[in-house]
């Protein structure tokens, strides 16, 4: 397979993963809203089950850089979230 072929799947995969992205944070938006009755943001514990389900789902190899883009996920969420909030 050639450089250009390689970079096209790369192209489609990070098409897929925006428009992810785009679902999951308007997910998170419509929980803020839920939250919005006195429920705080950070939930530690579903944080936590999330971070094990997630790491579950990729090979050894690649937990530590999953580790560091589901931390990031979560972060820029939870910023989402109190954006919504005001």
């Amino acid at each position: 397979m050639t450089l250009d072929e390689l970079r096209k799947q790369i192209d489609e995969v990070d098409a897929e993963l925006a428009a992810l992205f785009a679902q999951r944070m308007a997910l998170a938006g419509r929980v803020a809203e839920v939250k919005r009755g006195g429920i705080a943001v950070l939930d530690s514990v579903r944080e936590e089950m999330v971070r094990r389900q997630f790491l579950a789902q990729v090979p050894p190899e690649l937990e530590k850089y999953a580790q560091t883009l589901l931390e990031t996920l979560l972060a820029v969420s939870r910023d989402y979230q109190y954006e919504v909030l005001g």
